[in-house]
């Protein structure tokens, strides 16, 4: 293999060589591209002892100079060896994916090929002298005995959780706190605030209903309707079957058949590899590859095709049904007017409206009364009592209010 001189620009220079024997000198540099001689050629024995083993070199920190591996000091300035010595990087490249022939070409491929992983260089009978380490303090050693749950029944909970099964755990309690901290906070975290009755509102209503008498109609009599007249009339339609009829209809139909495919397959095609030493050197070997190919084939498929099938239709007619619908006359009460009174206070009375003749009735409904509070930190909110509660208010009455962590209301003292 060959590199070139990035001091002097010097080209091809002989792998083996450590500086560069066609310009200035300099010894190889970190960082250097080697690449292979178009065609690759065999290196001579003479060539082959000049690298040493075929190992990638190591660069001395000191002056960078390309060295072999089997060297413990640097060949140039004599610096030792470390393990922080940065050492080639080693390749490997395809024949048939085209090997590099010029350090251009090597630069522009190497990063594309992943280097190839490198033991950590250790120097001969153990520590580094050069480079010396830290003595690591004894830890003692815990060995535990395997776990046996041979003996925990199923109601046990000694077992290990996963990771789920702690998550969700977790997401459980903390919802049950949540849930705690808002029943609290509503329910028992409260203090209480005066407020003063601002507003007094009441309505009321009279209903004057009259007992009439109701023509009406129904497939029935009601309780307390008296028949006038009956007769028969249509109530709905039923289905009547008539037979059945075998028709013929069109369809589609699916046959398995062979039909004429590509299919693919691999197989092994020969090539050669060369593996970049690292030292200036490759080695070559046979490397054979697996490749692609299609080929014609055929294949199974359900191909559809038209063709007919023979169904059972029913045949069918609708015919009217006839019930008995009645006619009667009924007794009810019915309103025929509402009365509405409404005021402030407690002057609370019902319209003087009365009813007329034995035929009508007066009904007065419930009502509604409503106390308003106000006070300088709470909002103006309202409440519905019974006439009797409403009755014991008075305007400017101070009330004490319980009132929630959230503001909410809870009951009127």
């Amino acid at each position: 293999m060959f590199w070139d001189c990035s001091y002097c620009g010097a080209k091809k220079i002989p792998g083996y060589t450590r500086e560069c024997v066609d310009g200035c000198a300099h010894p190889r540099p970190r960082k250097v591209h080697f690449y292979h001689s178009d065609p690759p050629t065999e290196a001579t024995p003479e060539q082959t002892a000049l690298f040493g083993r075929p190992d990638p070199n190591w660069y001395c920190e000191s002056c960078e100079s390309g060295n072999l591996d089997e060297d413990e000091r640097c060949w140039k300035c004599g610096a030792p060896r470390s393990v922080n010595s940065e050492v080639h990087e080693v390749r490997t490249y395809r024949e048939s994916e085209g090997l590099p022939y010029s350090a251009e070409e090597a630069a522009q491929m190497n990063q594309s090929i992943p280097a190839e992983p490198q033991e950590k260089w250790q120097p001969t009978g153990g520590e580094d002298p050069y480079n010396p380490q830290p003595e690591l303090e004894e830890s003692s050693s815990y060995d535990p005995e395997p776990s046996d749950y041979s003996s925990i029944d199923h109601f046990s909970t000694k077992l290990p959780l996963d990771s789920k099964s702690l998550l969700g755990i977790g997401g459980a309690v903390l919802g049950a706190i949540l849930i705690i901290f808002l029943v609290y906070n509503f329910f028992f975290n409260t203090h209480t605030e005066n407020v003063r009755v601002s507003e007094m509102n009441w309505t009321q209503s009279v209903h004057i209903e009259e007992f009439q008498t109701f023509h009406e109609g129904g497939w029935s009599v009601p309780f307390g309707g008296r028949e006038t007249d009956y007769y028969q009339k249509k109530s709905g339609v039923e289905k009547v079957h008539d037979g059945w009829r075998t028709d013929t209809i069109p369809d589609t139909c699916y046959s398995l058949e062979q039909v004429p495919d590509i299919c693919t397959g691999s197989h092994n095609v020969p090539d050669i590899c060369y593996t970049d030493n690292g030292d200036g050197s490759s080695t070559s070997y046979s490397c054979p590859k697996s490749e692609p190919y299609t080929y014609a084939c055929t294949t199974t498929k359900n191909v559809p095709r038209p063709c007919t099938k023979v169904v059972e239709v029913e045949l069918f007619h609708y015919e009217d049904v006839f019930s008995t619908w009645y006619e009667y006359d009924i007794d009810r009460w019915t309103s025929i007017g509402v009365y509405p009174t409404s005021g402030e206070g407690k002057n609370i009375l019902y319209d003087s409206v009365q009813p007329q003749g034995e035929k009508q009735r007066r009904i007065e409904d419930g009502g509604t009364y409503t106390i308003t509070f106000v006070s300088e930190d709470i909002e103006p909110f309202s409440r519905n009592y019974t006439l009797a509660e409403y009755l014991t208010f008075e305007y400017e009455q101070v009330h004490e209010v319980l009132v929630s962590a959230f503001g909410v209301i809870l009951e009127v003292r």
